[in-house]
């Protein structure tokens, strides 16, 4: 666990749980800081995902024979929590996420979008003031980094089929 991980700040993160020596697996996209209380670091809310407590734990929930899957974060932070500027924080850890999973989406082949357990499937109606501000929200800078969060995921991704043609006897 890198010192990083254990920082309170805000982050998008990917959890790539990949079945033990194989290329099945399933992809999950989240943040941490968009509670009441806080935000937790990377590493607490890695945790979470894996407790007994229904609310917290939603890749344990959602995959399937967890304990037969390994698992890789891979995340970005934004900011440090800050309590005098959290609701500002939040909405842009939100629109990171959205981002994140839109263009995580966007770079799986069709066949693989199944694999990702929480797609973002915008339904829901933005008018153009909204939209706008959550457009102002996603700065360069800021979509630097959700880019090179999917590049390292989706370069990751690729390593399984690699692997698995290196494995087959010649």
């Amino acid at each position: 666990m890198p010192g990083h991980s254990t920082r309170r700040e805000f982050a998008v993160y990917i959890v790539v749980a990949r079945r033990a020596h194989g290329c099945e697996f399933f992809l999950y996209v989240g943040k941490t800081g968009d509670n009441r209380s806080g935000c937790n670091p990377v590493i607490s809310r890695a945790g979470n995902h894996f407790s007994y407590n229904e609310i917290h734990s939603q890749v344990r929930n959602k995959v399937p024979d967890h304990q037969l899957y390994d698992y890789e974060y891979f995340y970005v932070t934004s900011d440090t929590y800050d309590p005098e500027n959290r609701k500002s924080k939040v909405d842009v850890i939100n629109e990171m996420e959205r981002a994140a999973n839109r263009a995580l989406q966007s770079r799986l082949p069709a066949a693989l979008i199944a694999c990702l357990l929480n797609r973002y499937k915008g339904a829901a109606y933005i008018g153009g003031a909204e939209s706008a501000a959550r457009s102002n929200l996603m700065t360069p800078e800021r979509k630097r980094l959700i880019t090179d969060l999917i590049d390292a995921v989706v370069d990751h991704i690729d390593s399984f089929n690699t692997e698995l043609r290196e494995r087959r006897p010649r």
